[in-house]
This record gives structure tokens, sequence and C-alpha cells, in this order.
């Protein structure tokens, strides 16, 4: 009765976070088939490759809150390795989403994040002036300035 019909996937050409619930064709008294997709996102995709990761990121970074006083190196490179993977995150993410005018629940999400861990930052700098403070080894400025040609080679041949 009707001719059979053109079958195709669709598949390969989907991002891998939607996904085709009931693909249906019919066909009405014209004579063209008429053919519909439902398409749904998947939000666990954007939970697992996104969200959580990044959640992770700024848990690490708020931990370094609680490293001792005195590793500051430690305190502030793991902070800022965090805000490096948060910013390499959500340029990641920015790719591979749909381009929009409007501002997205992910952009703020990461704007956020990257907000948030660079108050950690400023803090963990705030605290290490304070701590040097009061330990008595504020800034100390060394002046530097050129010697002359004379003063080099009485340096350099030990005439001192």
């Amino acid at each position: 009765m009707f001719p059979p019909l053109l079958t195709f996937t669709i598949l390969p050409l989907l991002p891998p976070h939607w996904a085709i619930l009931s693909p249906s064709v019919t066909r009405a008294l014209t004579c063209f088939p008429q053919i519909q997709f439902d398409f749904r996102n998947q939000y666990g995709y954007y939970i697992g490759n996104t969200f959580l990761p990044s959640l992770i990121q700024v848990i690490i970074s708020l931990v370094t809150l609680r490293f001792d006083l005195s590793d500051f190196q430690d305190r502030i490179m793991v902070s800022l390795t965090s805000l490096l993977v948060l910013a390499t995150f959500f340029t990641q993410t920015s790719q591979s989403i749909p381009k929009t005018s409007y501002l997205k629940l992910i952009d703020v999400w990461f704007v956020a994040l990257i907000f948030e861990d660079f108050a950690i930052i400023l803090s963990l700098v705030y605290v290490e002036t304070l701590r040097m403070k009061e330990a008595g080894h504020g800034v100390r400025v060394t002046k530097v300035s050129p010697i002359s040609t004379e003063e080099r080679k009485r340096r350099l041949c030990g005439n001192q």
C-alpha cells in the first residue's frame, strides 16, 4: 500500500548530551511523510562533566584555608591551580554548548565559582601579609643603583 520508508540514522549528528526519545514517522493524506522527533536534553551529562568537577575544584581551594599558616607557597599554588582548572573548564564548556545572546545558568555558575576562588586567593595573601607583619618580617625595600665603570673594575680586580 505505502512505499517503503527511507530509513536513516541521525544519532551521529547529535551531541552526546541529547537523546531522541520517541522518533515517529506517520503518513498523512498528503504524499509527503511526516517525521517527528522529540528531543530532550540529558541533564546528567552536565552534572557529571561540568558541575561536579567544578564543585570539587572549589572544595579543593577551600581546603587550602586549613593548611598550616607557614605553608604559604603550598596554599597559594593549590588555589591558583584550582583557579586555572576552573577557567579551563569554563572555556571548554562554553565551546561545547550552543552560542546564545543571553546569559546561561552555566555561565553564572562558573563566574560565581571563579569569583569565589579568587576571593580565597585574596584572603590567603591578606593573611600572609598580616602574618609577616606580626613576625616582624615586613616588606623590605632595597635600593639598587648602577655602579660606575671604575667601581666595577675595582671590584673585579679585588682592590677593595
